[in-house]
């Protein structure tokens, strides 16, 4: 952390689930968090 970390999720309709899967997996290592924390706090967190 404390650098810009990108990545890219193509614009597909659908996206593939492994796709998805595999851009979490990046955030979610870059941040140290769990990617079921990642959810959580991107999806369930008000």
């Amino acid at each position: 952390m404390g650098h810009k970390h990108s990545i890219t999720i193509p614009a597909h309709n659908p996206i593939k689930v492994g796709t998805l899967n595999n851009g979490l997996k990046d955030i979610a290592a870059y941040l140290k968090l769990t990617k079921e924390d990642l959810v959580v706090n991107l999806f369930y967190n008000n």
